[in-house]
């Protein structure tokens, strides 16, 4: 693989594993400002991985059918269409606002792949997935 495919998968990583890390401190605090109560804290902070274990097969499916590079646009840019959705839920108050930022965080899930994943799709491009034509070789013999 090329130098620059590398480059671009390391850097969604990165993107991704900055902007988890940004939210998820914030999600508890926000929830408490909005009046949340302990079981609505726990459903936004575990939306975000439930989302993401339901998805990865069909993103993995998926990419085996179109290709890595356009998964991984999509991906990063729903990503960061979740953010800003989170933004803009941040401003708002009460019961609306945990809505959003639910949905918000449920879209980051499901626009997620697991940052483990981005390198190993690097590894095997869907070409190599395909199955290899039988050696032309006899088999051996017994004697």
């Amino acid at each position: 693989m090329k130098k620059p495919s590398v480059f671009i998968i390391f850097l969604t990583v990165f993107i991704d594993l900055i902007g988890f890390g940004i939210v998820l401190p914030l999600l508890p605090i926000y929830s408490k400002t909005f009046g949340a109560s302990g079981w609505q804290i726990g459903v936004l902070m575990a939306s975000y991985s439930v989302m993401q274990f339901l998805f990865s097969p069909v993103w993995g499916r998926l990419s085996d059918r179109i290709g890595r590079r356009p998964v991984l646009l999509v991906s990063t840019a729903g990503a960061a269409v979740s953010y800003s959705v989170f933004a803009l839920g941040s401003g708002l108050d009460g019961q609306f606002a945990l809505a959003v930022l639910l949905l918000s965080r449920m879209f980051a899930g499901i626009c997620g792949m697991r940052p483990e994943v981005k390198p190993i799709m690097m590894m095997r491009p869907p070409q190599a997935m395909e199955r290899r034509p039988a050696s032309k070789a006899s088999p051996p013999t017994g004697s």
